[in-house]
């Protein structure tokens, strides 16, 4: 018996149409998991950070998170494309 759970793909999104969609919320992406890993800021903030500008009352160790996750997601989508390519 298995404990893995099927979900319904209710989008039937193509590779290409999930990169898009990843690339146009890239910036909710990166707050989403910046909220999760405890940093308090809003949805603004990190697209500023992002495009390399500070933030005033934002801690620099708060600031290392928003960087650091968006190369995660740069890493993430760099890599699919790549699969894609392959396949």
């Amino acid at each position: 018996m298995s404990n893995s759970q099927q979900y319904l793909d209710l989008y039937q999104f193509t590779p290409e149409e999930n990169r898009r969609f990843a690339c146009s919320n890239f910036t909710k992406l990166v707050h989403t998991n910046a909220r999760f890993e405890g940093v308090n800021t809003t949805l603004p903030h990190p697209q500023t950070i992002m495009d390399g500008m500070s933030v005033a009352g934002v801690v620099v160790e708060d600031v290392l998170t928003i960087v650091n996750l968006k190369r995660g997601w740069q890493c993430v989508q760099k890599s699919a494309y790549i699969q894609n390519i392959r396949h």
